[in-house]
Order: structure tokens, then sequence, then C-alpha cells
């Protein structure tokens, strides 16, 4: 059975700042399948075994001019890693695995980083042969995982996906297409929203010049899971705040437009799912939590210090920073580790 869905956001105009909300509520676009409830019946079909093939989408935009400086000239075939960090996503795991492992350009290596599970997701990831499962002795937060990850690796280029999260099947195409087109070294996509436990489906538009927004203002004009990064641009900026439990992708992206040519593509290709108790939602480390809103500050008041001072002597370094981790391979390929 051959099943596609596509999301049908409206064709509005994407904001020019920040993040924004521009459809509540979107339609779908359903192939081998009835229409009548796509998302539930896509939850009934993988339970049953079946993948389905997520679509992307376009939205309305200007066409972004190519920058002339910095620009990255990518490798003609570059190696590239997709990192997806795990805690207690068994749940959502497999359909983010399927999207992956069905890219029309798959990336060099998959690897599920789990943090520290008292059980890590060995029987989900062993369905999938292409894809390494690696884990850690200690529970250390999702931005050591994957810095830990990139020093101890090797590839041109890194892809980023949360483990309850799902990508459309052409997202790393799109993405690289987008990053050489424009000399980017960081690149992101905009957002099909999943509101559970609804099943709504909001269509979340993100600015395409991503330099020209945050020049504005230091607000949320990048996605961190949708996005493509150079390894150059994590190693010259010191990687990421690694002892920040959460933010460190807000606190990775306001150091980063300083050096680096950032976008974002015009086409939908990241599904996140919106969902009680995940490290945005939860009582303690959500949106509105107090530690959240005080970090928050804190990065906001670093940045608009920046624009104060010369990129070439601002400090660019991460705020928080922690020791690798010792990562252990559980199952899977082996990767391209660093100095091997």
């Amino acid at each position: 059975m051959n099943v596609t869905l596509t999301p049908l956001p409206p064709l509005l105009p994407l904001p020019r700042v920040t993040a924004a909300v521009l459809a509540e509520n979107c339609d779908w676009s359903v192939t081998g399948i009835p229409s009548t409830n796509p998302l539930q019946q896509a939850i009934d079909l993988e339970a049953q075994g079946i993948a389905i093939q997520w679509q992307s989408a376009t939205a309305i935009a200007e066409t972004l001019p190519i920058a002339e400086s910095p620009a990255y000239q990518w490798p003609q075939n570059p190696t590239i890693l997709a990192l997806i960090p795990h805690l207690r996503c068994e749940t959502w795991l497999r359909r983010c695995l399927n999207s992956l492992c069905q890219q029309t350009q798959p990336p060099t290596h998959i690897v599920v980083i789990d943090d520290a599970s008292t059980t890590p997701p060995l029987s989900i990831v062993q369905d999938f042969p292409t894809v390494t499962l690696l884990t850690t002795a200690q529970q250390v937060g999702p931005y050591r995982l994957i810095q830990s990850a990139i020093e101890a690796t090797d590839y041109d280029a890194y892809l980023f996906q949360d483990a309850d999260d799902w990508s459309t099947v052409d997202r790393l195409e799109i993405l690289l297409r987008t990053a050489r087109h424009h000399g980017a070294e960081l690149v992101g996509s905009q957002e099909i929203r999943i509101l559970e436990p609804e099943l709504v489906a909001q269509a979340v538009g993100y600015p395409l010049d991503v330099n020209q927004a945050l020049k504005q203002s230091p607000g949320h004009p990048l996605l961190h899971p949708t996005s493509l990064v150079t390894r150059d641009l994590v190693q010259r900026l010191g990687g990421f705040a690694t002892g920040l439990k959460f933010g460190g992708d807000t606190e990775f992206l306001l150091r980063a437009h300083w050096v680096a040519r950032i976008v974002n593509t015009l086409r939908y290709c990241y599904f996140r799912r919106k969902r009680p108790d995940s490290l945005t939602t939860a009582i303690a480390t959500g949106l509105d939590s107090p530690d959240r809103k005080a970090l928050l500050q804190t990065l906001k008041q670093r940045a608009i210090g920046h624009y104060a001072t010369p990129p070439d002597i601002a400090d660019l370094q991460p705020l928080q920073t922690a020791d690798p981790i010792v990562l252990t391979h559980i199952c899977g390929p082996s990767l391209r580790w660093s100095g091997s």
C-alpha cells in the first residue's frame, strides 16, 4: 500500500522577523486511503506496519537574494549525519526513523543518541538496519548529546531531528539545495505543527532571511530541529552550549548569525509534534516556566550587547559548557569517527 499525505497550508507571505502561525488548521491532500481523518488514519496504518510518505508543501514568498558574503561553498557530495537525541520517545520514534530512511537524498548515516534511558529503544532501532543506536551512562540533555556526537565524528554537515517529530521525504534534498543556492551554513524549513491530542495541523512560517531577521530583533526566526548545519560553523563557534538543558538551540543561533549565512527554505518540510510533557511544554522546562524565561532574558541581553560590538571582537563562545560524554555503540552501522 502506497499512502502519501501532503499538507495544504495557505499561500500567505512569510513573516520577516520571527515565527508566526499562518493557519490554525490546515487541510490535507491524501492518496491511497479515504481522507476522512488523515492524521488518525496515519496512526492506524502505522500500527499495522504501513509506513506513510509525507510530502512537502510550498509557501508564497519573495525571492531571497543570494548574499555576496559570507558565502559557503558546499562539497560536491557532502557527508551528512542525521542526529536524533532520544529520551522517552518510543511511542513516536518509528515514524521519525521511517521519515529519515525514506529521504530522496539519504543522509550518509542516521544515529539515535539515547539519553541514558533505563531501556534504550533497541527493539525499534533494530528494525532499521541503516540506523545506529548510541547511548550514554548519564542523562545530560539534547545539546550535550549532539555536541558530543559532532566532536566524535567527522561529517561535512549534521541534520537535526527530534525523536517525536518527523520529516517530509524530500527534506534533506530541499535543505541542501537551498544551502548551496545561498551559500548558507545553516538552513531550516517551514513547520507544520501538530497539536496533540486534538490532531490539528497548524502552518507556522519563518523568515527566509534569518540574518536580516536577527539584525532587527533577537526573536525566533529558525526552528532548530528543522535545520542542517555545517561542521565548520559548529567548530568556529565552539559548539553548542552543552551546559544548558534547554534553550541551547536559541543560544547557538544568536551567535551563529554574526559569522554565517543563515536561511530558511520556503517549503514546509518538518512536522513538529506539540504534546504535553515535552521539553517545551513541561512545567519545569516549558516556554512559560520561570527558568526558561530567565534564560531567554539572559540570551536576549547578550545578543543585544553584540549589536554594539564589532563581530570580530564580540564574545561568540557558548554561554555555558560541559565536558563531552562517552557515547556507547549499541547497534547499527559504524559511524565516521573522527581520527579513524
